[in-house]
């Protein structure tokens, strides 16, 4: 699966996925903006039950389910979710605004030693975070 708007460009790709919910899958993805990148490789961040967690989580986002931010994290602590559900408020003159969802996708940088403090935070919205469902759903059928 590829984003790319704006300067902002990611490629997530999952394999392994068995459907035996304690099993891991392997993660290839790449991050970048700008000049900043970072990549990891064949890396067992997800369970597979996870995979269908994170997929069931995005639907609830994008049926507009949520009534409050909700954040997801993980056994492997690699990626963290942010689910901002959709807002309705008014301005002081009581002019009406929507606020649609959006989802924060925290990525922690590990280093030699280990997992750091230090994270990228890319910011999808809806047509991405569809993208990212259905990427997940067709992962989860082809078991």
């Amino acid at each position: 699966m590829r984003i790319k708007y704006d300067e902002l460009s990611i490629s997530f790709k999952l394999t392994n996925y068995t459907g035996n919910k304690r099993e891991w899958t392997k993660c290839d993805a790449s991050f970048a903006f700008k000049r900043i990148k970072y990549a990891i490789k064949e890396s067992e961040v997800f369970l597979c039950e996870e995979v269908i967690f994170l997929r069931d989580a995005l639907k609830k986002l994008l049926e507009n389910k949520y009534k409050s931010t909700t954040q997801l994290g993980f056994a492997e602590p690699d990626f963290e979710f942010e689910l901002i559900p959709l807002e309705k408020f008014k301005d002081n003159n009581g002019n009406a605004f929507i606020q649609d969802i959006s989802l924060l996708w925290r990525i922690y940088f590990w280093s030699k030693n280990g997992l750091t403090n230090n994270y990228l935070t890319f910011t999808l919205y809806r047509k991405h975070i569809k993208q990212l469902y259905d990427y997940l759903t067709g992962v989860i059928k082809k078991d």
